[in-house]
């Protein structure tokens, strides 16, 4: 696992994960030869089967619990959330949030994860350019249906009229491929787009030097490159994910 997370060691945190567990799992035990006492000391109620009955469950629930923090320590700490596009990111806002089932918090599972996201990421940023593409709406001029232009428009509220995070999260996806276009490091995966628009402080955003960003009372984003150097790279790799999306003049 050295060679995927280079400088950093989660030996220790894993096995600090299993002996917690290992002490929780021992805690129910512990209350079941209880269980087990007062039912044969006729002490037995109709109170403790029902707890009985949700024990094994309780059980689960906080080992999960646990699995969720360091999944999510692990992401914070490794920098692997930078390194996801936003529908990954939705996959484990979900998983971290309690929705779905996350795997469990072991060794061979984090090697795994990150193996697949190693070996991936080039399918990723491809998904991620796809977003960027498909999120521009058709309803606005300036928007063109085959290439990005220098000013595009995006839809950026949800059926509330807040701000989408999904749609939000396209603007960090743009951001992550203009630093790797311009040979630069990612932006701090904490800060995050959506999370400047929600505390209303995005004109100080990281992404200044690439693109700027105007959002007006109905929620559109409307976004200006300032690097058309990059924008006409930028342009060039949508053509080679979307074969068919550029025409011949903007190839050329």
């Amino acid at each position: 696992m050295n060679e995927l997370l280079p400088g950093l060691d989660f030996s220790g945190y894993i096995q600090g994960r299993a002996e917690i567990c290992n002490k929780i799992r021992r805690g129910f035990d512990e209350i079941e030869d209880a269980i087990k006492m007062a039912k044969d000391g006729k002490l037995f109620d109709r109170r403790l089967h029902e707890g009985k009955r949700y024990l094994s469950r309780t059980e689960s629930e906080l080992i999960d619990t646990i699995d969720r923090s360091a999944w999510r320590y692990l992401m914070e700490q490794s920098g692997l959330w930078s390194f996801l596009n936003d529908a990954r990111r939705n996959e484990w806002t979900r998983g971290l949030g309690g929705y779905d089932p996350v795997p469990e918090f072991s060794s061979d599972n984090v090697e795994a994860t990150f193996r697949e996201y190693y070996e991936s990421r080039e399918q990723m940023r491809d998904d991620g350019l796809r977003d960027i593409f498909l999120e521009l709406s058709r309803n606005y001029k300036c928007n063109e249906h085959h290439y990005l232009a220098e000013k595009c428009i995006v839809k950026l509220s949800d059926w509330t009229g807040g701000f989408d995070q999904s749609s939000v999260n396209v603007i960090d996806d743009l951001a992550r491929v203009m630093c790797s276009l311009d040979g630069k490091p990612e932006f701090d995966h904490r800060i995050t787009t959506f999370r400047m628009l929600t505390q209303n402080c995005w004109e100080d955003a990281p992404w200044n030097d690439y693109f700027s960003l105007k959002i007006f009372k109905n929620k559109n984003g409307h976004i200006k490159f300032k690097r058309l150097d990059l924008l006409e790279r930028l342009n060039s790799e949508i053509g080679r994910v979307f074969s068919n999306a550029l025409p011949s003049e903007i190839k050329s």
